[in-house]
This record gives C-alpha cells, sequence and structure tokens, in this order.
C-alpha cells in the first residue's frame, strides 16, 4: 500500500536513495512476496537496472551501488538488454570505488570496516570469476585493471588490520557492534569460518567474542559501549533495534 501511495508522487520512493527501492525489495522477497509485481510496479528494474533513466544508482554514494548489486543477485535476475546498467556495470562502479589503502568509505580517504564489509558482500557472487575488469579507480584516478578476486582479497587484509582487540570493529571512530555483524555476514558470504580464520582473531578474540560484548540481559544489542550525542536515539545501556536486527542477520 505504501509503495503505491509514494509511486504517486514526484520522485516515487525517494529522490536519491536508491537504496529505498533495495530495502523495500528484500523486504517483500524475505516476505515471501515479489518485488518485481507489487500490484504492477517491478521494484527491481526501478530501482536497479533501469534506475539511471532516473537518477544514478550511486546519487547517494558508494551503499547505493552495494545494495543495488546485493537486491540485483538477491534472486539472480535477469537485466534486459536494452536496460540502463548491466551487472559490469555496477560491479566496475563498485571496483572503482576503492580507496587506495584496499578497502571502502562512504566518503573518507581511508578505509571504513562497515562499508569494506558491505562492498565484499556485494562482490561476494563474482569472487571465483576470473574476468578482469579495467577501470579508473576514483581515488588515484589512475586506469586500474583487477579481478573482483584480487579487489576483495586486498579489502580482506585490511579489515583483519582494522580488527580492534576485542575482536569488534569500528566505524567513523565508533567501535559498534553493527561494523563487526557486517564483517561476519562479508566473510560467511565468501564462505570463510569467521570463528577459526586466523586473520579474525585477536588476542584469542573472535568476531562473535566482539558482538556478545554488546548483549544486554534482556537478549538484545546495544550500538555501541559509550553514549554519542551526535546519535542521541542509541544508549549504551538500552538494546537497540538496529543493532539486534544486524546482529541477528550476522548470527543467522
Amino acid at each position: 500500500d505504501v509503495v503505491q501511495k509514494r509511486y504517486q508522487t514526484e520522485h516515487k520512493l525517494s529522490e536519491l536513495k536508491s537504496t529505498e527501492w533495495h530495502r523495500i525489495s528484500l523486504a517483500i522477497l524475505a516476505s515471501g512476496g515479489d518485488p518485481t509485481n507489487v500490484n504492477g510496479i517491478n521494484l527491481i528494474a526501478d530501482g536497479t537496472y533501469n534506475r539511471g533513466f532516473t537518477t544514478s544508482i550511486g546519487a547517494q554514494g558508494i551503499n547505493g551501488w552495494i545494495w543495488g548489486l546485493i537486491t540485483l543477485d538477491s534472486m539472480r535476475y535477469n537485466i534486459p538488454a536494452e536496460a540502463f546498467y548491466q551487472r559490469e556495470d555496477m560491479i566496475k562502479e563498485i571496483l572503482s570505488l576503492q580507496v587506495v589503502d584496499g578497502g571502502f568509505s562512504f566518503y573518507q580517504d581511508n578505509a571504513d570496516g562497515d562499508m569494506t564489509a558491505m562492498a565484499i558482500q556485494s562482490l561476494a557472487p563474482y569472487y571465483n570469476d576470473l574476468k578482469k575488469y579495467t577501470y579508473i579507480q576514483k581515488a588515484s584516478k589512475n586506469e586500474v585493471t583487477k579481478s573482483v578476486k584480487e579487489v576483495v582479497d586486498e579489502a580482506l587484509n585490511v579489515l583483519s588490520s582494522l580488527q580492534m582487540p576485542d575482536g569488534d570493529f569500528k566505524s567513523w571512530d565508533e567501535e559498534n557492534v553493527e561494523s563487526t555483524a557486517q564483517v561476519v555476514i562479508a566473510l560467511t558470504a565468501l564462505g570463510i569460518n569467521p570463528l577459526t580464520d586466523s586473520r579474525f582473531i585477536k588476542n584469542d578474540q573472535t568476531l562473535l567474542d566482539g558482538i556478545l560484548k554488546y548483549q544486554m540481559p534482556d537478549g538484545g544489542f546495544v550500538h555501541a559501549k559509550k553514549y554519542n550525542p551526535d546519535n542521541p536515539t542509541s544508549l549504551p545501556d538500552q538494546s537497540n533495534t538496529m543493532a539486534s536486527e544486524q546482529v541477528l542477520i550476522g548470527l543467522v
């Protein structure tokens, strides 16, 4: 009902955020529905391969490309020949946004654990593809030729270096459980066991240890252990919905 109502407005689900299409598509799919036919509306077409006819998928940043590709591959949806984007276009866009240190970031010069993990998730289905892509790396402005595997391996090394002594990760200089959960999801998407891979064990602390330090007595999880006035809805002593949801996905 909400999708139909929003589609009657000028910008439909969002003017810039293509992830509005992606999140709703994945929610409908997880609920047993068909995001290609929401009472005649094709959210997969409008939000991924034909999004460029209206606004670039990347208008909101790298997460638009990442979640566009994840959504497109959630059911390996076919892309028509006349579509605005093909899978290769989206893969190359993500590869081109690798920062110089080998990871990925929203708009920082250095790798961010959260965004690096999400980028790996989107590229995981192509990890064993030997195809080489040639593109301009936006951070260095150099022409680069790499396979997805090369880029993902570099990103994994960066993630390993970013892991904290307790097994968890930080994003925007804040240790938090969501970033740690995203790394678990990234590793398992590649078939890597996060509990036994030596690259992701620090001081005998695994990613699971890093997650469990944020659990509260009620079974939920806090976003972070310290209060951040810039994030007033996330309290260090109360379970947080977003944190708990992302941990649940990681634990599954």
